[in-house]
């Protein structure tokens, strides 16, 4: 897993890495955060296919 972290320190996302390169395709989880912490976007990914995605508002409310 590779992180990225906002200048406050909260994570700013995580994805799949390879020998600390990224792939040239997006695999397994990918999480987004928005700079105060809360949820923005999971995405499941299978060979750079995204198989299912979630939103989230700065609010924490989900989008549909």
């Amino acid at each position: 897993m590779c992180s990225s972290y906002f200048s406050n320190g909260n994570k700013k996302f995580t994805d799949t890495c390879l020998d600390g390169d990224y792939h040239e395709w997006r695999e397994g989880e990918w999480k987004f955060w928005y700079p105060d912490g809360q949820i923005r976007f999971t995405g499941h990914y299978k060979s750079g296919e995204l198989l299912s995605e979630s939103f989230w508002k700065s609010n924490g409310e989900a989008v549909s």
